[in-house]
């Protein structure tokens, strides 16, 4: 992985207000073991 790699996330759609999405995407949470999950 370099620092042009792109990383996809999925976003459920109550996460996004008027066509952008909210920070809380990049929030982890105690149901996701506090860690964003990715793929590489």
């Amino acid at each position: 992985m370099t620092e042009n790699t792109l990383l996809l996330r999925q976003v459920h759609p109550s996460f996004v207000q008027d066509g952008k999405i909210t920070s809380q995407v990049f929030r982890p949470t105690p149901k996701d073991e506090n860690k964003l999950s990715m793929y590489i």
